[in-house]
């Protein structure tokens, strides 16, 4: 006890039996019946009664939100009584129905699955009829675009736009030429997995491996690009076709990685593996899975390396050690195609961190690392 004081001493103060005696809600009774407090004891006083107060504070936070809960529910209970069984079900559809249904004999759960796959054939003819005028819209921005590029320059600045446009492109046509001859290093896209994705997948595998020879066509980056394992059954192989495969400047084989090339030549890219990517050898072949999943398959791309025996090298993008902040670990196959043609042209020991920043899309990244004007869209990820 403090000598003269009913109070507590400092080291009783401090204890919960004596903090408990404050009453709940920051009653200030057993204090005004003990009389006026110390100046040293005023802090401490103090500072209970607004723990108290914050206390108070979030209890009766949580009982409203416990009171609004139970009237929305009673709302809502009464709602689904004044309506009838008719009235609910016509309440929680939120399309329309799909003309043949009621003649379905199936179960509710296989009624579902059956709704989802009808509205997203509708979705997809819907986008495929809307196609051509989308078309027709980008070329007119494009054109409009670069007329108001060219409306301040002169003539002669227009001539000479208008070669130098010549000239990139009889040098792009070239450098693709030269890199389907003799290109270095050699990436290969292995196309084996077609059997394990459905079909909007496989569609999905065409259209990366075309945005990966469109990059490697616009960089001038001389890697000579190899696509494998696409048989005549390969159910891939359709879509390959589809965007245009037949004009491309890529070598296309029937068959696969392991039986083309030398395994202590090759060099598998995968997500799984221990060891970090390096340097990019233009006399190694880079091996990139053909696996796009919305839900990643652990472990496949490595799986089937280790089963091909021999020295492969099992190597993975040094992602945690250089990428920014929150990157995922799975990229589209055109990204990984980037990283390759970057690094191979750029061999400095501190090149990662600024090429994986520059390769990687604003969609694989945290909230925090993003641009706030980026908009991005959804994208498949590739394994």
């Amino acid at each position: 006890m403090v000598p003269g004081s009913c109070w507590p001493s400092c080291d009783a103060r401090l204890s919960l039996a004596a903090a408990s005696r404050l009453k709940a809600f920051g009653d200030q009774s057993w204090i005004q019946r003990h009389g006026p407090l110390r100046q040293s004891e005023k802090p401490y006083v103090q500072k209970h009664l607004v723990a108290l107060q914050a206390g108070r504070l979030a209890h009766l936070k949580r009982w409203a939100c416990a009171l609004t809960s139970t009237l929305f529910t009673w709302l809502r209970r009464a709602s689904e009584a004044t309506e009838g069984p008719q009235g609910r079900q016509g309440r929680r559809r939120r399309y329309p129905a799909i003309p043949g249904e009621e003649r379905l004999d199936l179960s509710p759960a296989e009624k579902r699955k059956w709704r989802k796959e009808q509205r997203w054939l509708q979705k997809k003819e819907r986008r495929r009829s809307q196609r051509a005028a989308e078309r027709q819209r980008a070329a007119r921005r494009k054109k409009a675009a670069l007329q108001e590029k060219l409306a301040d320059k002169s003539e002669e600045e227009r001539k000479a736009y208008w070669e130098e446009q010549q000239r990139l492109k009889v040098a792009r046509e070239q450098s693709v030429r030269q890199a389907f001859a003799h290109g270095n290093p050699k990436v290969v896209i292995n196309c084996s997995f077609g059997d394990l994705m459905p079909a909007r997948d496989n569609k999905s595998l065409a259209s990366q491996v075309k945005l990966a020879y469109a990059f490697l066509k616009r960089s001038m980056a001389h890697v000579q690009l190899h696509v494998t394992s696409l048989e005549d059954t390969n159910p891939a192989l359709p879509y390959f076709k589809a965007v245009g495969m037949d004009g491309w400047q890529v070598h296309v084989h029937k068959e696969s990685v392991w039986d083309l090339y030398r395994t202590e030549d090759l060099v598998v890219l995968s997500p799984d593996a221990d060891e970090d990517l390096d340097q990019v050898e233009e006399d190694k072949i880079y091996v990139i899975g053909g696996l796009v999943d919305r839900r990643p398959q652990k472990k496949r791309s490595r799986t089937q390396a280790e089963a091909q025996g021999g020295s492969i090298q099992l190597r993975k993008l040094p992602l945690k050690r250089f990428a920014p902040k929150g990157s995922y670990p799975i990229l589209n196959i055109d990204v990984v195609v980037k990283i390759l043609a970057q690094r191979k042209l750029r061999r400095g020991p501190d090149a990662w961190p600024d090429i994986l920043s520059n390769c990687i899309p604003h969609r694989h990244l945290s909230r925090n690392d993003k641009a706030p004007d980026t908009l991005t869209k959804c994208c498949v990820i590739c394994v």
